[in-house]
């Protein structure tokens, strides 16, 4: 009875090692097994950087894979700070690679409103919330929160909110009537020309009240009134009133200064009239003119030809073009072109500008480029001159014509008059590394070009021609005077009362082989300011 006793024990000890031995996972993250018995697990979570823990141990972070695992059950925990934890049991087998996707939920508690008046706006760690209503009910994380309340004519009231999980905390706000004032006036641009379409050829008086009121704005020339603009009542906080140029009489006026003067009333919470005044001025420049053209790896110009004549002092524009090209040789390949450009003109006399897109072609890699430029201009009266330093860059080969790849960096001068609505402009560039940006290849592209701009109110159109030589500084590399010329033409034309102007191009390259290309594109361009 001894001998089987002793047996039964030794065998059950036996059994416990073995156990230990299958399923053992250090807190230095080390198992104990053989190579071909292990597993593999796969842990993703909704929420990225929880903490993943196996049987108790810190494994990483998710989504993590974990290799070398023995077989047997292990116990997956997963974290985050402000989340419920996340707790499972999976059974991993010999040589297997199992994936788990655990869901954590937010941990969060009820905010409850009551505001008056009742239709005054929520805003939350500041976003508006909701509409007008007197009591609403919002499901928010734990923690502190800073709620505002607003209504117009009305105080605001800001505070911080501590919401509890699981928990329904209640706020009630009853706002106090605001006295009635105004900020100074802002005029937007300083300086404009009535003759430009649109909103190009007015200013913007704004300022913003704190209550119901009225008032006047009122233009002033050498002391004597020449508009007078009487203002809606006030329902809001913000107020504007554009000025076209024009007298009451309905006549142009005349380049120079003008005093703005806004004149406001109101009522204090007690009833008591207000009266606010206040000034800036405005000056009519009808030199300031918008050429309404397009943009390139040059900046500002009509088509591939960049162009002298600068957009106005803090001009803000971004434009989305979308193309399709294709060409004739074989094999006949097509592509289509997505690029995004921003430009800026900080100064009277200079220009910057950045682009970035890709090509999707029929076969292939994608193509990806960028390329910026900087630009300085001189004006006098009609003609215009300038110089300019750019650079482009792309993952790989990417010639979108015979006479401008956008790539490379690349050295230019352009120059041009302007006779009433007709731009002629002539340039010159020369561009080293033109294939993909790379200067170190030694190739050299020279690139002249001309073209003509109608500029017409709100419609604007033009055409261009260039011509291309190449050579490069290798010793025995040929000159090759004449290796390409490009054509095209552009319209553009600004939506009435919007900074939104849509343009399309048409652009033919063709080689002395005889090859060709032909490609389009449709853009949009908004003038941010």
């Amino acid at each position: 009875m001894k001998h089987i006793r002793l047996r039964l024990t030794a065998a059950a000890a036996a059994l416990v090692l073995s156990a230990v031995g299958t399923f053992c996972f250090a807190q230095d993250g080390t198992v104990s097994h053989t190579e071909s018995e292990r597993a593999s697990l796969k842990i993703t979570a909704n929420v990225s950087g929880a903490a993943v823990y196996l049987n108790g141990a810190y494994a990483g972070t998710a989504p993590l894979t974990v290799d070398g695992l023995v077989p047997g059950t292990y116990r997956i925990t997963v974290k985050k700070s402000g989340y419920e934890t996340k707790e499972i049991y999976a059974d991993i087998a010999a040589g297997t690679e199992k994936s788990f996707y655990l869901e954590l939920r937010l941990i969060t508690g009820i905010l409850q409103i009551s505001a008056q008046p009742a239709d005054s706006l929520v805003f939350i760690d500041g976003v508006q919330k909701s509409a007008a209503m007197s009591v609403r009910t919002f499901e928010l994380p734990e923690g502190i929160h800073t709620v505002e309340i607003r209504a117009f004519g009305y105080r605001p009231d800001m505070q911080s909110v501590y919401v509890p999980r699981n928990t329904i905390t209640t706020l009630r706000v009853t706002l106090e009537r605001a006295d009635f004032s105004a900020t100074a006036i802002r005029v937007t641009p300083d300086t404009f020309n009535p003759q430009n379409p649109g909103v190009f050829g007015t200013c913007a008086v704004r300022f913003s009240v704190t209550a119901g009121g009225d008032g006047t704005i009122t233009v002033f020339q050498n002391g004597g009134v020449i508009r007078t603009m009487p203002l809606k009542r006030f329902t809001t906080w913000e107020q504007s009133c554009e000025w076209d140029g024009r007298t009451d009489a309905g006549t142009s006026a005349p380049d120079g200064t003008y005093l703005i003067t806004a004149d406001v009333n109101g009522f204090t919470a007690g009833g008591d009239p207000v009266r606010q005044t206040s000034s800036a001025s405005v000056t009519i420049n009808r030199s300031i003119s918008y050429p309404f053209a397009s943009l390139s790896a040059s900046g500002t110009g009509t088509g591939l030809v960049p162009s002298a004549r600068l957009y106005p002092a803090g001009t803000i524009s971004t434009v989305w073009r979308l193309g399709y090209g294709w060409q004739t040789e074989r094999p006949a390949e097509y592509g289509v072109p997505l690029t995004m450009l921003f430009m800026h003109t900080p100064l009277d006399w200079l220009e910057y500008a950045v682009q970035a897109g890709f090509t999707v072609p029929e076969s292939g890699e994608v193509p990806l480029y960028a390329a910026g430029t900087v630009k300085a201009a001189y004006r006098a009266g009609a003609f215009n001159a300038g110089a300019l330093l750019r650079y482009g860059y792309g993952t790989q080969s990417a010639a979108l014509s015979a006479a401008d790849s956008q790539l490379g960096l690349g050295l230019g001068a352009a120059a041009g008059i302007t006779v009433r609505s007709v731009t002629a402009n002539v340039s010159s560039e020369c561009i080293f590394g033109p294939e993909r940006g790379d200067v170190s290849t030694g190739s050299i592209c020279w690139k002249n070009g001309l073209s003509l701009r109608l500029n017409r109110g709100s419609f604007s159109a033009g055409i261009w021609g260039v011509a291309v030589s190449s050579f490069s500084t290798a010793a025995d590399a040929p000159r090759d005077w004449f290796s390409g010329t490009s054509f095209g033409a552009d319209a553009a034309y600004v939506i009435p009362n919007t900074p939104v102007m849509l343009g399309i191009q048409g652009t033919g390259t063709v080689r002395p082989d005889g090859s060709a290309r032909i490609a389009f594109a449709l853009e949009c361009t908004v003038f941010l300011r």
